[in-house]
């Protein structure tokens, strides 16, 4: 279940939408609202759902548009396998150093 992008109106609270719920005209109309050019947030509000979702629509089925988190993520990891192996050397260094 995802919340609404949309804030709450006056008298009404936070809809929250099912990803299951989503049909097959539905993702065609939002891939074909990208396709014409239309920003994702823009996407995002008018179909209510989050921006994240209409990447994964996208990735879906075309394959080739991801999530600009998930390139955090990966430089992320990144930099953790990097710093991981700056420590292993550090740690050698160390120990040849104990010897001397």
């Amino acid at each position: 279940m995802l919340y609404s992008p949309h804030r709450a109106r006056k008298g009404q609270g936070v809809r929250i939408v099912s990803l299951k719920k989503r049909s097959e005209e539905e993702i065609n109309k939002i891939i074909s609202d990208f396709e014409g050019g239309e920003s994702v947030h823009t996407i995002a509000v008018r179909h209510e759902v989050s921006e994240s979702q209409i990447y994964r629509i996208l990735q879906k089925h075309y394959g080739r548009y991801k999530d600009p988190n998930e390139k955090r993520d990966n430089k992320i990891k990144k930099l953790e396998k990097q710093l991981a192996e700056r420590e292993k050397e550090i740690a050698l260094l160390r120990a040849a150093l104990k010897k001397l």
